[in-house]
């Protein structure tokens, strides 16, 4: 029940774009179950800056959800966050490589059941910022 009907690679949940350098932009997301989403880490100034995400995982009451950021590849996570209690938290950021040019990037971002009961009515909730 618990298990994930989405893929990282296929069926992830597409949240759009959040600005990696200028801006503070926002994406939600819930869910009662594992799952995969996406999101493009945006360049929107031109000033050697690093681009920045930061994602927030609150587990439901007497649930516990994982969270995973995906950079280079679906079989191995770039950073995780695997706490038993609390908010789980990931910070990532990516030099700005090359300046002058557009250095979006894509961020994988899978929310892992690992105890609890999953309930249409007590979901998670997931929170990416850019520039954070």
């Amino acid at each position: 029940m618990c298990g994930s009907s989405s893929t990282c690679s296929g069926t992830s949940l597409n949240l759009g774009y959040v600005s990696g350098d200028s801006y503070s932009d926002v994406a939600r997301a819930t869910g009662s179950t594992s799952y995969w989403m996406k999101v493009v880490v945006g360049e929107d100034s031109w000033s050697g800056r690093p681009l920045r995400v930061r994602a927030t995982l609150t587990s439901p009451p007497g649930t516990n959800y994982d969270l995973f950021i995906h950079t280079r590849s679906c079989s191995t996570a770039t950073k995780s966050s695997t706490k038993l209690t609390g908010d789980d938290v990931i910070s990532h950021s990516q030099p700005d490589a090359t300046l002058g040019a557009d250095d979006d990037y894509l961020v994988m971002i899978e929310v892992r059941h690992v105890s609890g009961t999953c309930s249409a009515t007590e979901k998670w909730t997931l929170k990416v910022e850019g520039n954070r």
